[in-house]
Order: C-alpha cells, then sequence, then structure tokens
C-alpha cells in the first residue's frame, strides 16, 4: 500500500458545511495544517499512476456557486505541478455510479506549495447545482510516482471518526494508463478494493474541501431587498 504517516496527533469532527462570511465550505473532515493525518497515492508499488482522487458532498441552500477548492498537501512539494480540478453531478454520496462531469468546471492550474500544508485552488468557471443536489469534488494529478504521496487522508489522525465512506481514489484503465475523466466507473472508496491497482487505501477522509457561495442571482436580490427596507423605514 502506497501510503505514509506525517505529523503529530489532532482530532477530527464531521462537518457538512460551515458558514464563514458568505461562503459555506463543504468537508468531511477538519484537518489542519501541521496535524498528523496519512498521506498516500494511488499506485499500487512502485509505478507511475495517474491520481484521481474525489469527496462527495450534497448542496444545501446559500452554497450552490462551487467557486474554490482547497486540499492538504502530502509529504510531496509542489513545483508547478499541472493539477486539474473536476466536477461531477450524482445520484448518491457513497455510491459513485453514473457521475456525470460539469465539462465547462474542469480547471487544470499550476500548483507550487509546501508538504503538509493547505491550498486553495480557484474553478476557472463556477459552477452551480440545485440545493439537494449531490455533487462529487475531484482531482487528478498525472504522472505521480510511487515514492510521491500528494493527498491526504485522516486516517492517521488521533480520535478520527470513522469513515463516512464518501472519499474515492481511481487510476486508469490499466496500470500506468492515462486517465479519462468521463470514466470513474472503477472510483473506489477509500478502503476498498480497487481492480486495476488491487490494494485497498486505509479507510480515511480524504482532505479535499468545497468553497461555495449564494448563485451571484440571489446575492443580487439579497442586496436590492435590504435597499427596499431602508428604504421602507426612511
Amino acid at each position: 500500500m502506497s501510503v505514509r504517516a506525517f505529523g503529530v496527533g489532532v482530532a477530527v469532527v464531521i462537518a457538512a458545511g460551515s458558514v464563514a462570511r458568505a461562503d459555506i465550505t463543504y468537508q468531511v473532515e477538519n484537518l489542519t495544517a501541521g496535524s498528523a493525518h496519512e498521506t498516500f497515492n494511488n499506485s499500487q508499488g512502485t509505478e507511475t499512476e495517474d491520481c484521481w482522487v474525489a469527496n462527495s458532498f450534497q448542496a444545501v441552500a446559500g452554497g450552490t456557486h462551487i467557486t474554490q477548492f482547497q486540499f492538504l498537501t502530502g509529504s510531496t512539494a509542489f513545483a508547478n505541478t499541472s493539477v486539474t480540478l473536476a466536477l461531477y453531478t450524482g445520484s448518491s454520496l457513497t455510491n459513485p455510479a453514473g457521475l456525470t462531469r460539469i465539462v465547462s468546471a474542469t480547471t487544470t492550474t499550476s500548483v507550487t506549495a509546501a508538504v503538509n500544508t493547505f491550498v486553495t485552488l480557484n474553478l476557472g468557471t463556477p459552477a452551480d447545482v440545485a440545493p439537494g443536489q449531490v455533487f462529487y469534488a475531484a482531482l487528478l494529478m498525472r504522472g505521480v510516482l510511487g515514492s510521491q504521496f500528494p493527498y491526504s487522508s485522516d486516517a492517521a489522525s488521533t480520535g478520527s471518526p470513522a469513515p463516512l465512506n464518501r472519499s474515492f481514489f481511481d487510476v486508469g484503465a490499466t496500470q500506468g494508463a492515462a486517465y479519462d475523466l468521463d470514466v470513474t466507473t472503477r472510483a473506489t472508496v477509500l478502503g476498498g478494493s480497487h481492480p486495476v491497482v488491487t490494494f485497498a487505501q486505509s479507510p480515511g477522509n480524504l482532505a479535499l474541501r468545497v468553497v461555495a457561495t449564494p448563485e451571484p442571482g440571489v446575492l443580487a436580490l439579497l442586496g436590492l431587498g435590504g435597499i427596499a427596507v431602508l428604504r421602507r423605514r426612511r
């Protein structure tokens, strides 16, 4: 199994969404930079793989305009590393069958970051989902060496809760094959046995979060409503 432990212990709390300013952050863990966590890639051993990981979420009112991803780097530093952000709609938080990619939101960007730090990445084109919609946020890193561990989960953190089974990993159709963002049928829950790399990642919650706001039109209406109230009071 391609994993590595990192840092000192921290307790974990599951959060469906927290409000900060006008933003809602969707997350399944509460890891902090510098905390103990497991770092991993999707390789069976030493081979180079395209590594896809994802978390599932359900949209809430006030958090339907998805603008950013945040992820905790593992024990591998990033130096102008290409990372692709992808959003999918789905029907189940625990079963990724039938995912549909929101093509307009797919964003490839360059990341430079130290180990064990949070990185915020902007979607080139923010995406809108309806309240109650199940969606998957995914990261794809191509050509990850078997000795590199770019991703993090709370599997090794002190006091971590039982996994939600809403974190997934995947590789190409064969070992070392290029990953197709629109072929997610092999996506496997952390802790499950993958059909290509034939091992189970440690059960845990992936440190990948989504930041969202109300849709711009809703914000504009709220602004107009506030003006109307002030006028009536005058």
